[in-house]
């Protein structure tokens, strides 16, 4: 006779297991063919059931990620769109990567998109500013301190990303990231924050 299927080894993240297998056994155990009951199958290929089975159903459950993942990817269309309005930074991230895809088909200089990060509080002024800075500067005034981080302006299909140091951040603080081209900011934003801290900033 087999092992009863309740006493194989389970993963501990599947605390239910041991009852629906304990189910089944007993299912199996009651079916009979010819006098045999079908639980004389071996051990063998039991096990083999056994593990064709949990395979499904790791495939089909989302366990938690192994690492915090230390970037995003963010998409920008030629409607004046982000695909994202919240970005959340891990506190144990040293750095943290933004890649920028401009998924339209329209030339920078007509729906260029950059992304830039500020506190909310700094957004409006820097958007101003960098709108008369010009696309030689990506919309960015130079040297600007109230800008933690930004990519080029990019047009339609192209790529960009920026690493900025987390240790820019504060728990304490309210971010916004934006498209500094000049009419797209009032739209094309959302809010960035660090894991744990509560914020209110700008959303869609």
């Amino acid at each position: 006779m087999p092992k009863r299927l309740s006493r194989l080894p389970l993963p501990p993240y599947f605390p239910w297991a041991h009852q629906m297998l304990r189910s089944s056994h007993e299912a199996i155990a009651s079916f009979w063919i010819d006098g045999h009951s079908i639980s004389s199958i071996s051990e063998r290929y039991m096990k083999k059931y056994l593990a064709f089975a949990f395979a499904a159903l790791l495939g089909g459950v989302s366990l938690p990620a192994a690492a915090q993942e230390c970037e995003v990817t963010v998409e920008g269309n030629d409607a004046m769109q982000f695909d994202v309005n919240e970005i959340t930074v891990d506190k144990t991230c040293k750095e943290f990567t933004v890649h920028l895809k401009h998924v339209g088909k329209m030339p920078e200089m007509a729906m260029g998109h950059n992304w830039v990060l500020t506190t909310v509080a700094d957004m409006q002024p820097v958007a101003q500013e960098g709108s008369k800075a010009g696309l030689e500067n990506e919309y960015v005034k130079p040297d600007d301190e109230r800008v933690i981080a930004y990519t080029e302006i990019i047009g339609g299909g192209e790529t960009t990303e920026v690493t900025f140091d987390v240790s820019k951040l504060s728990a304490d603080e309210n971010y916004t990231f934006f498209c500094s081209f000049p009419g797209h900011w009032a739209v094309m934003k959302g809010e960035l924050r660090l894991a744990g801290a509560t914020s209110t900033g700008v959303r869609k």
